[in-house]
């Protein structure tokens, strides 16, 4: 639990990446294997996609539901 300004702002610095999920649901990670952990599709393919964009969707094998990634920048 975040409990004053100070703690948000070294959270938000640390985060990473944002997911946005089929369902309309967002969720943010600091790194790209935690990503690649929830939403089953290898860290290695979210690299490339990502390589020198900002954003990009990719699309699970295992479950067939496509996630929109985008790079967060830093404060």
């Amino acid at each position: 639990m975040l409990q004053d300004e100070d703690e948000f702002i070294e959270y938000i610095k640390s985060v990473k990446y944002l997911v946005i999920f089929p369902d309309k649901s967002c969720k943010m990670f600091l790194t790209l294997r935690e990503v690649a952990a929830d939403i089953s599709v290898d860290h290695t393919t979210i690299f490339k996609k990502l390589k020198n964009v900002v954003h990009c969707f990719v699309t699970s094998k295992h479950s067939d539901f496509t996630f929109y990634v985008r790079k967060i920048s830093k404060l």
